[in-house]
């Protein structure tokens, strides 16, 4: 069916625009919010449950580097099985896994059985990678920069209030955050399950693939001959600027996951701060953050 024009002028989302009921390109913005919130709300106890196995400062550290690998490493794979398998069933996995992650490091006897649980919960942890793949299939080409931006914004806004809920849980205990976000994956597994349609972008592309057997290279070529121009910059250029970017990024994220994970241990010892200040003294660093940007 041929869909109704969309309106430049128009920054909302005209429900007639998009492929997918309009409810759908919110409640993948709200499952990457709540995805980010619920690692977020264990950031300020981590370091103190992890104490409690007699774990050391570098033993700490590495709990939250074997998470950060281990999502890195997921984020490619599950983007390529959301290409294969869709975008529906690849939240569905990760959600899921999110939540057995959550509960494994809950219940954890050992810092050897934590460690791996952090590595557990990493890999399924990439599921902003496949929300952006959805808001691309699903958005207008002139809203696309809009609503990426809008997912950025969930992310940050999980920051900003994960660590306070986190402080305010471990009311109840150190795993309480743990076991919270567990049961916030569940039932987003269940939401994404009943309310989420597959993208219909995937669909076609799969019905296309199917029929036709293109490489990338076969098809950017193609891509440049239907109007015998290049649009926007030549291959090595972006290459360039992709890899200037990752590495950019990488930087800023080893930096900020070092100081994540030691300063619930340096508040501790310099201010004796408990989980529940270290959690809100975080929220109102990430508050100035979001300022300042």
């Amino acid at each position: 069916a041929v869909q109704a024009p969309f309106a430049r002028r128009s920054r909302s989302l005209d429900p007639r625009a998009v492929s997918v009921d309009s409810n759908a390109v919110f409640l993948v913005l709200v499952v990457n919010f709540l995805d980010s919130l619920g690692g977020s709300i264990s950031t300020p106890i981590l370091p103190f449950y992890a104490r409690e196995f007699n774990a050391s400062y570098a033993e700490v550290g590495d709990l939250f580097s074997a998470f950060a690998l281990a999502q890195m490493g997921s984020m490619p794979l599950l983007s390529f099985c959301s290409d294969r398998y869709g975008r529906r069933s690849v939240l569905l996995i990760a959600t899921l896994g999110t939540a057995m992650g959550s509960f494994w490091q809950a219940t954890a006897s050992t810092y050897t059985s934590l460690l791996v649980s952090r590595v557990f919960s990493g890999f399924w942890s990439g599921v902003a990678s496949v929300c952006q793949v959805y808001l691309v299939d699903v958005v207008p080409t002139e809203l696309r920069a809009d609503y990426i931006s809008y997912l950025n914004s969930s992310t940050q806004a999980s920051v900003l209030f994960g660590p306070s809920i986190g402080a305010g849980l471990s009311y109840l205990g150190l795993t309480a955050p743990l076991h919270v976000q567990g049961c916030v994956s569940l039932v987003l597994f269940l939401i994404v399950w009943a309310h989420l349609p597959e993208s219909p972008e995937w669909l076609r592309i799969h019905g296309l693939l199917r029929k036709t057997s293109l490489s990338f290279s076969n098809a950017a070529q193609l891509a440049e001959a239907s109007d015998g121009r290049q649009v926007g910059l030549d291959f090595r250029t972006t290459l360039l600027v992709v890899m200037a970017f990752g590495v950019l990024s990488f930087c800023a994220m080893v930096s900020q996951m070092a100081i994540m994970s030691m300063f619930a241990l340096y508040a501790g010892n310099a201010f004796g701060l408990d989980s529940v200040h270290v959690g809100f003294t975080m929220t109102l660093g990430a508050l100035s953050s979001v300022g300042t940007n």
